[in-house]
């Protein structure tokens, strides 16, 4: 095992740290949601402690009008800021594109469209807004303080006097990476691998096979760098943004939300919408879509549609959808 673990790019301690890691990871997405909600109700909290209270230790330290003002001695300004901040948007959104395709598993017993809503806003465009503020207090107000550029919150928390608060704060940090890796891949993993052969695989069948490839693929090594894990985002953001986008002009402009929930569980052979039970318009906007937005890994021209594939994906897959279906349709109905 000592030999081995170099060889995967990670030290011994690093490679059982990971395991351990890991393996909390895949107990929470073998419980599912409400092991996962049992598990947030007594971390969030701890959450807001540590956050808010780093973000008014920096501040107390750096002063907010310095924090505001600060620019990192290493940092090139763009010269397309503009494109640059959509890229980085890409990213962040892209982390949650399976989720985003999944949704249904997560709102599933909510009572009303408007409750779940509500929920999914003040979760996440409130949450990502205060965290926002905070980081960029928290990350700039150190760097004055210590006097040297840091991006990763744990270089910061090694440095505190207090034994406890470095290692409370570590804790939650790590609790909190646990929850949203549960949240944004175990869990819509196990969901979506199980649909691929309903019959033969269930949900936990599906979280015990996501989180062997998990393993497999050695996610550490998407860590090494900045353009490593862009790199990764921009490819998931690729694949799963026309996905969502064929699924929200189906619902929206196709269906107009009005969908008969018996039609979709059917004897085999007994297919109402689809010919063979496959929405073929469907699979071939989602290839052309990926294609496009992730056509820039290869073809240069096409290079900064690949940076913000996630948008790309989507409204190209919203349109060609729209627009084939809507023809498809006028034609069925020209010839009945």
């Amino acid at each position: 095992t000592c030999l081995f673990a170099p060889s995967l790019g990670l030290s011994l301690p690093g490679l059982i740290a990971f395991i351990i890691f890991w393996a909390v990871n895949v107990a929470i997405g073998l419980g599912g949601g409400s092991i996962l909600n049992k598990f947030t109700a007594v971390l969030n909290p701890c959450i807001y402690i540590v956050f808010g209270g780093m973000a008014i230790w920096a501040i107390s330290l750096a002063g907010f009008d310095n924090i505001i003002s600060y620019v990192p001695a290493n940092v090139v300004m763009a010269e397309h800021s503009g494109f640059m901040f959509l890229v980085v948007i890409n990213a962040v959104v892209a982390v949650w594109a399976a989720p985003a395709v999944s949704a249904s598993d997560f709102t599933q017993n909510a009572s009303s469209f408007r409750q779940q809503a509500f929920g999914q806003t003040a979760g996440l465009v409130v949450a990502y807004i205060l965290f926002a503020v905070a980081s960029v207090c928290i990350l700039a107000g150190a760097s004055i303080h210590y006097g040297v550029d840091t991006w990763n919150v744990l270089d910061i928390v090694q440095k505190w006097d207090s034994l406890f608060a470095s290692v409370f704060a570590v804790l939650v940090i790590l609790m909190t990476t646990i929850s949203t890796n549960a949240t944004g891949n175990i869990i819509p993993a196990g969901y979506q691998i199980a649909a691929i052969a309903p019959k033969k695989l269930t949900y936990k069948n599906g979280v015990i096979i996501a989180s062997l490839i998990s393993l497999i693929i050695c996610p550490w090594k998407l860590m090494e760098n900045q353009e490593s894990i862009y790199l990764f985002l921009d490819v998931i953001g690729g694949i799963l943004g026309p996905v969502i986008g064929v699924m929200m002009a189906h619902y929206f402009v196709i269906m107009r939300r009005d969908i008969d929930l018996d039609t979709l569980y059917t004897e085999d052979g007994n297919y109402k919408y689809y010919d063979n039970g496959f929405n073929t318009t469907a699979f071939v906007v989602t290839l052309i879509s990926v294609i496009l937005s992730l056509g820039g890994k290869f073809i240069p021209l096409l290079e900064p549609l690949s940076r913000i594939s996630w948008f790309v994906g989507v409204i190209t897959a919203f349109v060609l959808y729209v627009l084939i279906k809507r023809r498809t349709i006028a034609n069925k109905t020209e010839y009945a």
